[in-house]
């Protein structure tokens, strides 16, 4: 048998530490396998307490401009029509889509608008921006309400 043993083989599993374990951890396995990044600004109007997660992955996408809008379209297909389909008046890209064009900024106005008083607003930048601050003196529900409504 030439040094083998007869004892029964384990499963060991590498922690956190450079320790086998016999008890495998899908979240330590997680830690171990993903980059750890810091939290971007934005995080808490994607990602917040009964988000719903559809919704949260369009934001997610919206957030960081990676939607399919005419304006990446074109980059691909140059035969894409690049006109917002609502207003006609210029290039659809997520800044126009959300608030810019003339029909989707009435629907956020009246959406909004009376939540948000004086500091309404139709940039999208600057709307992400003020979600994401924090610092306002809105309720629980209302920073509930408009982050869900964004």
């Amino acid at each position: 048998m030439h040094g083998l043993d007869h004892e029964e083989d384990i499963r060991l599993w590498k922690g956190k530490v450079e320790v086998y374990q016999p008890v495998f951890s899908t979240k330590h396995t997680w830690h171990l396998v993903r980059t750890v990044a810091i939290k971007k600004q934005w995080y808490g109007v994607v990602s917040f307490p009964l988000a719903t997660p559809k919704y949260s992955i369009h934001t997610w996408l919206a957030v960081q401009d990676r939607l399919a809008t005419c304006d990446r379209l074109v980059k691909w297909y140059a035969q894409v029509e690049t006109a917002c389909l609502l207003c006609n008046h210029t290039m659809e890209t997520r800044n126009h889509l959300f608030f810019e064009c003339s029909y989707y900024e009435e629907i956020w106005r009246g959406l909004a608008g009376r939540i948000m008083g004086a500091r309404y607003t139709n940039n999208w930048d600057s709307l992400v921006l003020l979600l994401a601050a924090g610092d306002w003196d809105w309720d629980k529900i209302t920073c509930f309400i408009l982050r869900y409504l964004l």
